[in-house]
């Protein structure tokens, strides 16, 4: 999983089944204060953001994107028409299903924040939802990092939250972490200063 040495080193982990219970506790760097990996940069918000989220791709330990979100894709031989379908099973961790509408709301904001996010829109790039899960991206202008972007692991995270939360002002940090990857961040236990706790997610 994406940057799994960066998850492990930044923050406490429960992780549960039925039968049994382990637990990893790990010192981290700092306090976690910002629970928005779009809204800033800070080390311990990203690494927040990586465990409870997920993006439309990741980097593998290569550096390459990989489909993280989506089934399957394809673009025009020009690379100005980008056409997505997400996975069956996508939910968030409140139960709802993730569809192409919190995927475009989601990227608009990060699009606003981040450097190559930037360069992306200022390539002209739209997103349009053609259905709960087939998304397009079109561009103007040729843009070579499309799915490197869409996958980064630094700076601002193209993460994919739910719409209510991406129509968030980009400059103002979201207070929610309710994403679709594999730990849930468990808020009722969270201490600032002292304690942030994150439970296995169990899909179905």
């Amino acid at each position: 999983y994406r940057h799994l040495a960066a998850m492990l080193l930044g923050a406490t982990l429960v992780a549960g089944t039925a039968s049994a219970q382990s637990v990893l506790r790990v010192v981290p760097e700092a306090d976690l204060r910002v629970l928005d990996p779009v809204a800033v940069t800070v080390n311990l918000s990203r690494i927040h953001g990586i465990q409870i989220f997920e993006s439309l791709f990741a980097w593998n330990d290569k550096f390459e994107p990989q489909p993280m979100m989506i089934e399957s894709y394809s673009k025009t031989p020009d690379g100005l028409s980008y056409t997505f379908t997400l996975r069956p099973d996508l939910k968030f961790h409140d139960g709802s299903t993730v569809t192409t509408k919190d995927v475009v709301a989601s990227l608009n904001r990060w699009m606003k924040r981040d450097a190559m996010g930037r360069r992306m829109a200022a390539s002209g790039a739209v997103l349009e939802a053609r259905d709960d899960r087939v998304l397009s991206l079109t561009l103007k202008q040729n843009f070579a990092f499309v799915e490197f972007s869409l996958g980064s692991g630094v700076g601002q995270l193209p993460v994919i939250m739910r719409e209510k939360e991406a129509m968030t002002d980009p400059n103002t940090p979201v207070t929610e972490a309710i994403g679709s990857g594999p730990w849930k961040f468990n808020k009722a236990e969270w201490a600032p200063g002292s304690k942030t706790v994150y439970d296995k997610f169990e899909i179905g």
